[in-house]
C-alpha cells in the first residue's frame, strides 16, 4: 500500500510511474526491507522529476 501511494503521489504532481518487476524466491530480502527499497527508490525518482522541472520552467 504505500508503494501505491507514492504512485498516486507522483501522478498528482504529473509524474507518469510504470514499473514492472518480479524477484526471485531465492532472495534473502524480508518483504518488508524490499518494500522500504522500493519506497526510497519512488522517492527519489519523484523528488529527480520535479527538480528537473523546475530546471527547464
Amino acid at each position: 500500500m504505500l508503494n501505491l501511494t507514492k504512485v498516486l503521489e507522483a501522478e498528482s504532481k504529473n509524474i507518469n510511474v510504470q514499473f514492472k518487476g518480479r524477484v526471485s524466491d531465492d532472495v534473502a530480502i524480508d518483504m518488508f526491507d524490499m518494500c522500504t527499497i522500493i519506497s526510497n527508490l519512488l522517492n527519489n525518482a519523484i523528488e529527480a522529476c520535479e527538480k528537473y522541472k523546475m530546471t527547464i520552467e
